[in-house]
């Protein structure tokens, strides 16, 4: 596509601007808070660098915009990791139970139940051995 003003600026064939090839974002079936959290940083990064372009007194409302995808971005990280921390305490408290109650371990003896700090510690140790 030629503009007949590139002869008029002694512009060629080359230099002329082509519409960029429009991009398709693929948003999986299932998303996870990680695909949530990688979209909404391309996306803040987008808004962002547009912003620098556009008129300086509709830049602020376009960082706005931009800072709510990082908002996005950060309560997503936050969620996965609270689920993480619910996920260990939960692993955590079973092996306590179990470790309390089984005969095997001596946990019906009087006396020698282990305290949850005693149990934390072993299975640090016991991740140290597996490595």
């Amino acid at each position: 596509m030629t503009d007949p003003l590139d002869k008029s600026f002694g512009l060629g064939s080359s230099d002329t601007f082509e519409d960029p090839e429009p991009f398709e974002i693929v948003i999986p079936d299932h998303p996870t808070l990680d695909d949530i959290t990688k979209f909404a940083l391309l996306t803040f990064k987008e808004h962002a660098e547009d912003a620098a372009m556009v008129d300086p007194k509709y830049r602020a409302r376009m960082l706005e915009v931009a800072v709510s995808y990082l908002k996005i971005a950060q309560d997503s990280i936050k969620e996965r990791d609270e689920l993480v921390l619910k996920e260990r305490k939960l692993d955590i408290d079973e092996f306590v139970a179990v470790k309390r109650v089984s005969p095997d371990k001596g946990g019906d003896k009087p006396g020698s139940a282990k305290t949850r700090n005693e149990i934390l510690f072993e299975i640090h140790e016991g991740n140290k051995h597996e490595d």
